[in-house]
Formats: structure tokens, C-alpha cells, sequence
């Protein structure tokens, strides 16, 4: 009899993930100060999580292709360093399209507040780079110099995985921006 093992802990996401220059930017910082649960999922701008159950996530999409109709794709241009208290991240030139994004979002799913309602309802757009745990904040690291990359936004993804597991978090769904 074979015994299957599911995780209880799975949780979702929806995010915008960049693409592979950004990627291989991020990945070396990452890798020397980030948690390595955090390690899991690839470098990413969060627009909703937590998101829903993984077994509700095809029930939900029709309401996320729905909310995305109203917004159409766009460049975002990371091209600067920011803080928070226990994170360094990479921040987009203009916020108004990603703020416009989150808000069809947020109308859309008033059930999932960004970070759980954790930092309040204020969403501040950013691709995290350095995180700390506690409250010690980031680690000094010696950053590269501040990089330039523009990418275009015209779908997000249905991110899934175990916050307590070694494996790395999957694309479950994706969903296009803009009319159908």
C-alpha cells in the first residue's frame, strides 16, 4: 500500500514575476540574506497573500480574470534601493500602475488584505531583496550597483507551495491582463 504525503500547510499567492535579468540579479543577494524558506519562491512583486486555498484557487480565477479586465499590461522600471525596517528591496520607478493593479485586486478579493492585514492595508509595491526575521533588521551587505531593469506586466501568477518545506513554490495558474 503506498502512502501518499500532502502538506497541510500549503498557502497561495498572487504575484508578478520578472523576468530572467532580474532574476539572475536577485538570486546571488538573495541567496547570502534571505531566510532560506524564503529562498523557495523566485524574486517577485506580491500583489495578494495570502491568496486563497489551494482548492479554491480555480474557483477564484474566474473573479481574478474578471478583476485583471479593468487593467491593462504595462513596463515597470526597477531602478532603485528602498528600506523597510527589516527588508531591502528593489522599487519601482512609478507606483501608480502597480497601486491601480493592487487596488482592482483588493476590490476584487476584500478577503485577502496584503500580508493578512499584518502591515496595515497600505501597499507598497517592491521585489524584496534582503530580509531579516526579526526585528534586528537586514543584514549590512555590500549591494551592487543600483541596477536598471524595465519589464512588462501583462499577467500574474497563481503562486503555491509550503512556507515550512524545502521545496520550491509552483505556478499553479496564470491570468492576463486586460479584456479577454
Amino acid at each position: 500500500m503506498a502512502v501518499r504525503l500532502v502538506s497541510t500547510n500549503l498557502e497561495t499567492a498572487v504575484l508578478i514575476i520578472p523576468p530572467f535579468e532580474v532574476q539572475s540579479f536577485a538570486a546571488p543577494i538573495r541567496r547570502q540574506a534571505m531566510p532560506e524558506r524564503w529562498m523557495q519562491v523566485p524574486a517577485h512583486i506580491t500583489l495578494l497573500y495570502p491568496f486563497a486555498a489551494p482548492a479554491e484557487v480555480s474557483q477564484a480565477m474566474p473573479r481574478l480574470r474578471q478583476a485583471l479586465a479593468a487593467a491593462e499590461p504595462f513596463d515597470v522600471t526597477l531602478d532603485h534601493y528602498g528600506r523597510f525596517p527589516t527588508a531591502v528591496f528593489l522599487e519601482p520607478a512609478e507606483l501608480q500602475p502597480l497601486l491601480d493593479l493592487h487596488r482592482h485586486l483588493a476590490a476584487a478579493f476584500p478577503e485577502y488584505p496584503i500580508y493578512g492585514g499584518e502591515f496595515g492595508q497600505a501597499f507598497h509595491p517592491h521585489l524584496t531583496l534582503v530580509q531579516s526575521e526579526d526585528e534586528s533588521g537586514p543584514p549590512d551587505l555590500a549591494l551592487p550597483p543600483t541596477p536598471s531593469f524595465t519589464f512588462r506586466v501583462d499577467r500574474v501568477f497563481v503562486f503555491v507551495g509550503d512556507p515550512e518545506a524545502a521545496v520550491p513554490y509552483v505556478p499553479l495558474a496564470a491570468a492576463l491582463l486586460g479584456p479577454p
